[in-house]
């Protein structure tokens, strides 16, 4: 759900480590590394790696110490949305970032914490989560809250979106795969609740 034209920041190294399918901003390669917003603070970083995996973005000759939000400032004042899945990296900036699916979405021009495209980028979750399994009654805490930090919250910022509008069945369902997926002892519940809040939504 990460939008093809955005800035990547991340939160943690394992987002780094591994990219995402998608293009490089350079075109030659099919993975797209994000920025890693920890080492933002260091020179070398700066210098030698952001110009390879984000040249969209210079920030060669800004002012020091140079940080998370002057970074996100320049991808704003470059045209571009920045998404991170954690919503703290947009603080001081005074956009609110929207929730699209796995991550949070920041632009000026943004202006609804969820919208719309929350429910789109949400649904456009349910393949991957079809791929899901039940987990044992007990133990896997673990498991159970990246389900929820990864697919479970995409939906609960569906029931957002749904709730403000009073649509409420939409809103209730959504609210019940959320937690579905975050009790994940039932695959055929969470995919039955999939495909009802696809209909709904195509309504």
């Amino acid at each position: 759900t990460l939008p093809r034209d955005a800035v990547y920041l991340a939160f943690a190294d394992l987002e780094t480590f591994y990219g995402v399918p998608l293009p490089s901003v350079r075109g030659d390669e099919n993975v797209r590394f994000p920025v890693e917003h920890g080492l933002l603070v260091s020179e070398w970083y700066r210098s030698r790696v952001i110009p390879y995996v984000e040249p969209r973005v210079d920030v060669t000759g800004l002012p020091h110490p140079f940080n998370t939000p002057l970074y996100v400032s320049e991808c704003y004042k470059a045209g571009l949305m920045v998404a991170s899945t954690n919503s703290n990296l947009f603080e001081g900036q005074g956009v609110s970032p929207q929730l699209r699916g796995m991550v949070w979405v920041g632009h000026p021009s943004i202006t609804e914490r969820f919208g719309p495209e929350s429910v789109t980028a949400a649904l456009a979750l349910c393949p991957w989560i079809a791929k899901l399994d039940a987990l044992p009654e007990e133990g896997h805490e673990v498991s159970r809250e990246l389900r929820f930090a990864i697919f479970g919250r995409a939906f609960n910022g569906a029931y957002e979106y749904f709730n403000r509008l009073g649509m409420r069945d939409a809103a209730q369902l959504s609210l019940n795969l959320a937690r579905s997926i975050s009790d994940a002892r039932n695959p055929q519940e969470w995919n039955s609740q999939c495909a009802q809040l696809a209909g709904m939504w195509k309504k």
